[in-house]
């Protein structure tokens, strides 16, 4: 028996995409649930004879609303080591640089841009994230902007002074809930939490999957 796994992806207006191979077809069925349109074909997934068909629906964004978590556990998580708050604006437009592939990254960023301006880095949120651009985008981009900006002590006491490790488990705690954070990490958290997840809007409802499962 082979299994054909065929993916569904975000795509714009809330529709969800589905992909065999980076290979797209029109949609000759719909399941909707809320807030998202769900497009699948019967013929031709089955048209190689094969006999299963496995669905993968990603979580973030499809099955879960999981912005406002995120961001929030960016922000709260440098507010939490290193005393100074960002707003929620200044996480976008590092994200649009590129290089950052999840929000620890993200939050270990705009940490370096918190310590940067103790050190007297002047530059607002917009101008630091496209030099990180044009610099080849994430942590290496950001390390080149700041390297090339403060002077060679201050740029060391910055780096010192950089705790990713602390930074991702406050991070884990604030999102995950005390609860989650010792059973994912094994480990006590560093603090009691509720976690961000619970919060998160879930954007497909139970009779969608059902009717998924069922297909």
């Amino acid at each position: 028996m082979v299994t054909r796994v065929l993916k569904f992806t975000p795509h714009r207006h809330g529709v969800v995409r589905l992909s065999d191979s980076g290979r797209r077809w029109p949609g000759t069925d719909s399941i909707a649930g809320r807030g998202i349109s769900v497009r699948f074909f019967r013929q031709q997934a089955t048209a190689n004879l094969m006999e299963q068909t496995a669905v993968v629906l990603d979580i973030d964004g499809v099955l879960v609303d999981v912005a406002d978590s995120y961001r929030r556990a960016i922000v709260e998580s440098v507010r939490r080591v290193y005393g100074e708050a960002v707003g929620r604006e200044a996480i976008q437009p590092l994200k649009n640089a590129g290089g950052f592939n999840n929000d620890w990254l993200v939050t270990d960023a705009i940490s370096l841009y918190v310590l940067a301006g103790e050190a007297g880095f002047e530059q607002d949120v917009p101008t630091f994230a496209d030099g990180i651009a044009e610099a080849g985008g994430g942590l290496e981009g950001t390390k080149t902007v700041l390297e090339a900006e403060l002077s060679a002590a201050d740029y060391e006491t910055v780096i010192d002074r950089w705790e990713p490790d602390r930074l991702r488990t406050v991070f884990q705690a604030l999102y995950l809930g005390s609860d989650r954070f010792a059973e994912l990490e094994g480990e006590e958290p560093p603090f009691d939490a509720d976690g961000y997840i619970n919060d998160e809007p879930v954007l497909v409802d139970s009779e969608t999957l059902d009717k998924l499962t069922d297909y």
